[in-house]
């Protein structure tokens, strides 16, 4: 972080206000370098720079490579910098000097590169043909509707990097562990991408993938060298560490397109998770050496932090919001990314957000589209927030009741903290509805129903911060994400089966969570389940953490960011145990019934208004009713430790589809004074429309 003064002028203008921009905003599409075999062009957008030399090193293999020839180059209009250098320059290390008027100069890399040196330092020129592989067209339009959508997030180190994994010891950890087929556990039990189909889902989220700072790429792996990557460095470069070889610039570039192709070719979508809110440090970064000043928030002279991460991106200048629209667009075309998610999304501004959709609307109007709305506080009018308060400001769709554009949708804390409790490091044991505390019972059914507007002043106070969504399109239901504990941590330490210290914090060094058994295992997986299904059946597009369906834990750790692979790798081993693999069936399971039932799924308010009601949601119970053309569903959630008459459930006849959480083959059921809920139960009844 570096909150050090960044206040001035460029020529009488101030850096970064309106009338900089209207003087030198660049719109052209040429920025970085342009290859031909006979000669390769360098071009950077430097507009307060009085000279920028082009450096081009003897290496594409190390940052220490030595100078061979620094080339000036040209000022053109709105600053934009270029150089023509004759020959073919593939495999050629550069980087660009740029001094300004008072004689201060630095070095930088290439703000557009795609291709880099180990760690980053200096770019890289590649010609086309080494960063394509083969067959590796786009997928076909996936939906109309996000809420067709099923999601599981992961890391491709977490994922892999365990031997449990049975992937192969040299792809562990890396892009390629995700392209292997037939890997099992110590147990037989599947692994990685064949688990990932099996699961079905329709789209994995993919924490950081491109190239951050704070993992060294020469070092192996270890707990001393990992991070979860929201450290940005070259926004559009691939990670080396998730490479077979760090020092080749192109393998990382190839290696990644290899694990969208194998998961494209499974029938998986991808979804790539980018942090273009703040940087990890300015003394590195590309955007803060080439402009000073110019793409990072200023108060009173101080650069923001108000993702408590790094400095605080411009997005509402013309080129920040050109950078962060054009970074998108080269990783959604040349990697066929099916979907973004916007990390602290509340701190772009919600402009930036709405041409970005409208980009990718160019494209492919079933690209997901979603982030966190939190409110940051930005350094931003409140009307140019892009947070839950104001979803609907960045909803694209025009007819709410076809629901055939498209959208941006934010994570719901409502959900996720009514349900098993605030997840915050200060509040390790609080309690929620799952875990028994009265009184959450409305705010979940009202989640439910695709958490709408509202003035209920009860569901308002206990809200979390969503609010005036356009549709249930826009909300992202969930229980466990990377940040927090996982859902099985917080269960189990809120119900007191975890060894705490003397302040109430888990002790993260303890086994006593991951060695959890008998009835204590058995008590939270229970509830684990309840919490899971209220995510995957409530109005919504639904998403999981990989490894929530069979109790994974991080031994209590709030924040793993960098602990390590031994809280973070995912254990493949736990799918053997009874507990966890009937955990991962019901949720499998669960999943499958969602897709075959378009009841759940309904995108517009109005739908869900014609078609769906509350019938209880109190003592412990939520219950509601959906339904389509055909079928009426009846939902009732348990979270009593004991069996509860639900006598808000219509006498007739039904079907059974789910019972005390286990999904089953459709059996009769005659309901005449209510329907029976066994405790801590999921349970999903169907009966005919008439």
């Amino acid at each position: 972080m570096d909150n050090t003064a960044v206040s001035g002028s460029y020529h009488g203008v101030e850096i970064g206000s309106p009338e900089f921009d209207a003087l030198y905003a660049y719109d052209g599409n040429d920025l970085g370098f342009e290859w031909n075999p006979d000669a390769t062009t360098f071009r950077i957008w430097a507009p307060t720079a009085a000279q920028v030399s082009l450096n081009l090193y003897d290496s594409d293999q190390s940052s220490d490579a030595p100078l061979r020839e620094s080339v000036a180059m040209a000022r053109h209009d709105k600053g934009v910098w270029s150089a023509t250098v004759l020959g073919d320059l593939r495999d050629q290390a550069y980087d660009y000097q740029v001094t300004f008027e008072d004689g201060s100069s630095n070095t930088t890399p290439d703000p557009y590169a795609v291709a880099a040196v180990v760690n980053g330092h200096r770019s890289v020129v590649l010609a086309p043909e080494q960063m394509t592989i083969p067959d590796f067209p786009r997928m076909s339009h996936f939906s109309s509707l996000q809420t067709d959508a099923r999601i599981a997030e992961l890391s491709v180190r977490d994922s892999t990097i365990s031997p449990t994994s049975g992937v192969s010891e040299a792809h562990r950890g890396k892009f390629l562990g995700l392209t292997e087929k037939g890997t099992t556990n110590s147990f037989g039990k599947s692994t990685g991408l064949d688990y990932l189909v099996k699961l079905g889902v329709t789209h994995v989220q993919i924490m950081p993938m491109y190239d951050f700072e704070s993992v060294d790429e020469t070092k192996p792996f270890s707990d001393d060298n990992y991070n979860w990557g929201y450290d940005p460095l070259n926004y559009n470069v691939p990670e080396g560490s998730f490479s077979t070889n760090p020092y080749d610039p192109a393998t990382r570039i190839r290696e990644a397109k290899l694990m969208v192709r194998a998961l494209h070719e499974a029938g998986i979508r991808v979804v790539m998770d980018v942090v273009y809110n703040h940087v990890y440090s300015l003394k590195t970064h590309p955007l803060a050496l080439s402009v000073p000043g110019y793409f990072f928030r200023t108060v009173d002279g101080k650069l923001t932090s108000r993702s408590f991460c790094g400095n605080d991106v411009a997005s509402e200048r013309a080129m920040g919001r050109k950078y962060i629209i054009d970074s998108l667009r080269y990783w959604i075309e040349n990697f066929r990314l099916d979907g973004i998610r916007f990390d602290i999304l509340g701190l772009i501004d919600n402009e930036t957000i709405r041409q970005a959709r409208a980009m990718m609307d160019e494209i492919d109007t079933s690209i997901l589209a979603y982030g966190e709305g939190w409110d940051m506080h930005a350094d931003l009018p409140t009307e140019q927030m892009t947070v839950q308060e104001y979803a609907n400001l960045v909803d694209n769709q025009e007819g709410r009741g076809s629901r055939t554009g498209s959208t941006v949708g934010f994570f719901n804390d409502s959900l996720r903290d009514n349900l098993k409790g605030a997840d915050f490091d200060s509040e390790p044991t609080s309690r929620g509805f799952v875990t028994g505390q009265p009184g959450k019972e409305r705010i979940i059914a009202y989640n439910m129903l695709g958490t709408q507007p509202t003035q209920d002043e009860e569901i308002v106070k206990s809200h979390g911060t969503a609010m005036n969504h356009a549709d249930a399109s826009q909300v992202v239901q969930y229980a466990e994400i990377h940040d927090g504990m996982t859902l099985f941590d917080k269960l189990a330490i809120s119900l007191g089966y975890a060894e705490l210290d003397e302040q109430g914090n888990p002790i993260t060094s303890s086994p006593v969570l991951r060695n959890l058994d008998g009835e204590k295992l058995q008590d939270v997986a229970r509830r684990q389940m309840l919490a899971t299904a209220a995510a995957l059946l409530a109005q919504g597009v639904p998403e999981i953490q990989l490894g929530q369906e069979f109790l994974r834990t991080k031994d209590g750790e709030h924040n793993s960011y960098n602990t390590g692979d031994t809280q973070n790798a995912i254990d493949w081993n736990r799918l053997a145990n009874p507990v966890a693999a009937r955990v991962a069936r019901f949720v499998r399971d669960l999943w499958a019934l969602r897709a075959s039932t378009p009841a759940f799924r309904y995108s517009s308010y109005q739908q869900i208004n014609a078609h769906a009601s509350v019938l209880a949601m109190e003592n412990g119970v939520v219950a509601w009713r959906v339904s389509d053309e055909s079928h009426a569903y009846t939902v009732v959630l348990n979270a009593n430790e004991v069996s509860q008459q639900v006598r808000e459930v219509s006498s007739g006849y039904y079907e059974v589809l789910c019972e005390n959480s286990e999904v089953v083959e459709p059996r009769a059921l005659e309901v005449a004074h209510g329907f029976t809920a066994a405790g801590l139960s999921v349970n999903v009844l169907r009966s005919s429309v008439l």
